[in-house]
């Protein structure tokens, strides 16, 4: 007998198996530790392991630069940037990228070195991008408004060649390192053909080597316990990878508006960019005022007529809001991916995706070390979508593993901790051997020099095949999207002098609103 409240007929009957595989298993051997009995049939083992897992595709190895000099071929005509009043063709973006990678490559940008990017958005953002791709080298992205201190630490770790910047950055920041200001006369003569550089595609010669997939594409920063940032070496053949999945998931072509909504320290800028000039879509960048008021982005969106919007969770519920106020639907707005924070579809939310026939909305889930590892994909009628979805099954070439504390598969429906594998694993942290060792471990699933990556979450698969989250393993919190550990914070408000002790928590008074806050007790108490 079982509640049906409750429990399903197939839960019941597999709890009743795995306790009476249990039982004999203590029969059979009195003197083994609970740790080692076996609670899983081979059936289910297999299932879990190999069947859910199931994501193998081929996946022609392509460089991020041949791939997008590809659609230039393709579409070189094709309205390829909007920002304000500039408009750059596929055509043009690819010479004026070309010339600043040549520029670059000047500086010593080339494979397996690193390039500081600290731009406010404009039409060079994008150009930018591509440009230290086509050297070989990886960005570093570095927002302007950081504290000098964060912004000269970040330098010293990431070591970059040269800086590309808006205007002069201090020298007591930058420490030497050579300076590309896109403000200077010099380099905004780079917009249009130069004799300098040349506006062809690059060559592996010019560059200093072939381009390969283990080749670092970004060094992505992230919040560390020991209260400083840690960088995420993100490989090439990840992003391509995930590229490839992306342009079979989400629809739409050449002319399709894709608004480059999230800051560019944010892995999510990487996808939206890269996946838009991938397949020939608009990318259309806001100003950076535009994007801090849901009202005026609304509008900004309706103006362009975007289609296509990356962006977490808070975002996505004030530009519901701020649509029903002002009464705007945006029928262009066909696909919102949503990443960085759990999905909740309530009142406002429920109702702007219902708006719009065929309007969808993409759960991703994953770390910066592993950009997007798991996605859900909700279309048709918005009534029936879940109040809180899952964060979906594994994307291509991708491995998803929920354990106990001995590193076994738990049972469906059993709460374990996320263990991330496959194609989409970073190179591992910068400068970090005992960090990387600590969080990359062996793949005890898979074949020799497999890793796994310890996400630190708790989930548990579903019936369904797609796996639930469940919230945090240790002091990390999610703020905005972004990912913060509490030490870090408690590191920096503990080095002033008035302070003896601190204690930092994340907050939610308010649904949506959550903060950082943190008490403290004075040096003198």
């Amino acid at each position: 007998e079982f509640s049906v409240d409750l429990f399903d007929r197939g839960t019941v009957e597999g709890l009743v198996e795995r306790f009476g595989r249990v039982l004999a298993s203590v029969v059979a051997d009195a003197d083994r530790p609970v740790g080692g009995l076996e609670v899983l049939s081979e059936a289910e083992r297999r299932e879990l392991l190999e069947v859910r897992n199931a994501t193998v595709v081929e996946v022609p190895w392509v460089s991020l630069p041949e791939g997008f000099e590809q659609q230039v071929a393709r579409t070189p005509e094709a309205t390829a940037v909007v920002f304000e009043g500039v408009r750059l063709t596929y055509a043009e973006l690819n010479a004026r990228a070309n010339r600043l990678a040549r520029l670059l490559v000047e500086r010593g940008a080339g494979p397996e070195r690193v390039v500081a990017l600290m731009l406010p958005r404009s039409e060079w953002l994008p150009v930018a991008l591509l440009a230290v791709v086509k050297s070989g080298a990886a960005y570093v992205p570095v927002d302007p408004a950081y504290p000098a201190d964060r912004v000269a630490y970040m330098f010293q770790d990431a070591d970059p060649v040269a800086v590309v910047s808006a205007g002069p950055v201090d020298e007591s920041v930058v420490g030497g390192r050579a300076q590309v200001v896109l403000d200077e006369p010099t380099t905004q003569a780079l917009a249009g053909p130069s004799d300098a550089y040349a506006d062809a595609d690059l060559s592996d010669a010019e560059r200093g080597g072939v381009l390969r997939p283990e080749h670092p594409v970004y060094v992505m920063y992230t919040s560390g316990s020991t209260g400083r940032p840690k960088g995420v070496v993100f490989p090439a053949g990840a992003m391509v990878n995930l590229l490839a999945w992306h342009g079979e998931v989400l629809s739409g072509g050449v002319g399709k508006r894709t608004g480059q909504f999230a800051a560019l320290g944010f892995d999510a800028a990487a996808h939206e960019m890269f996946s838009a000039l991938w397949s020939g879509k608009v990318l259309v960048v806001p100003r950076d005022e535009t994007r801090r008021g849901a009202a005026e982005l609304v509008r900004w969106f309706a103006e362009h007529e975007v289609g296509e919007l990356f962006a977490p969770m808070p975002m996505v519920e004030a530009v519901a809001e701020a649509a029903a106020e002002l009464g705007l639907d945006l029928p262009e707005l066909t696909d919102v991916a949503q990443a960085g924070e759990a999905l909740a579809l309530h009142g406002a939310v429920r109702e702007f995706f219902g708006a719009v026939p065929g309007r969808r909305v993409h759960n991703y889930y994953g770390p910066t070390e592993t950009h997007v590892v798991t996605a859900l994909s909700l279309e048709g009628d918005p009534g029936d979508w879940p109040v809180l979805p899952s964060i979906g099954a594994p994307v291509a070439n991708s491995r998803v593993y929920v354990l106990d504390e001995w590193l076994r598969p738990v049972p469906v429906g059993v709460a374990g901790e996320l263990y991330l594998a496959g194609a989409q694993l970073a190179r591992g942290y910068l400068n970090r051997p005992g960090l990387t060792a600590e969080r990359f471990t062996a793949d005890p699933f898979a074949g020799p020099g497999e890793r796994m990556y310890r996400s630190g979450d708790l989930a548990r698969w579903c019936a369904d095949g797609t796996v639930e989250f469940l919230g945090r393993a240790d002091f990390q919190v999610k703020i905005r999207g972004f990912r913060v550990e509490l030490g870090e914070v408690e590191a920096v408000v503990a080095s002033h002098p008035d302070i003896a002790q601190v204690a930092v928590v994340a907050r939610e008074d308010q649904p949506g609103g959550k903060r950082l806050v943190a008490y403290a007790v004075p040096s003198n108490a």
